[in-house]
């Protein structure tokens, strides 16, 4: 579930917000409300499957059965993407954030040209960010 969700933004979102007829004043606010959607429900349900993960690990330890090495081998996978998450991706949500927060300032001229371009790049550098992100999780499952 958590892999299908997060494979959506960078194989259908972000190529949605990167269309020719949307402003890149426009991407700037879509692409912030991507991400903050993502941290208010994705970031949740990673954390109660992770948890979910470990606690099905400790009991199958706890009654004995080999497959809990598989459950701890998967939630190794899941827990690596926070510090992924926190090195990666995180400051190029910022970045991003800064670009929306000076348009949403009253007076606020549109973005220029060196700031359309590193605001697609940062939606391309994110989105390849994301194939780590429900990469790691798809490792986990194998």
């Amino acid at each position: 579930l958590i892999v299908g969700l997060a494979s959506c933004f960078s194989l259908w979102i972000v190529p949605l917000i990167q269309q020719p007829r949307v402003s890149a004043d426009a991407q700037a606010a879509i692409f912030v409300g991507v991400f903050e959607r993502g941290g208010k429900y994705l970031q949740p349900t990673s954390r109660f499957f992770g948890i979910a993960t470990l606690a099905m690990a400790a009991w199958a330890y706890y009654l004995g059965e080999a497959v809990w090495t598989y459950y701890a081998a998967a939630f190794v996978f899941m827990i690596a993407v926070a510090p992924w998450e926190i090195a990666m991706i995180f400051p190029i949500n910022d970045k991003a954030a800064a670009f929306n927060d000076r348009l949403k300032k009253d007076g606020a001229s549109a973005l220029n040209d060196a700031e359309v371009k590193e605001q697609k790049e940062l939606v391309n550098q994110w989105s390849r960010m994301h194939a780590v992100r429900f990469g790691l999780p798809i490792l986990g499952a194998i």
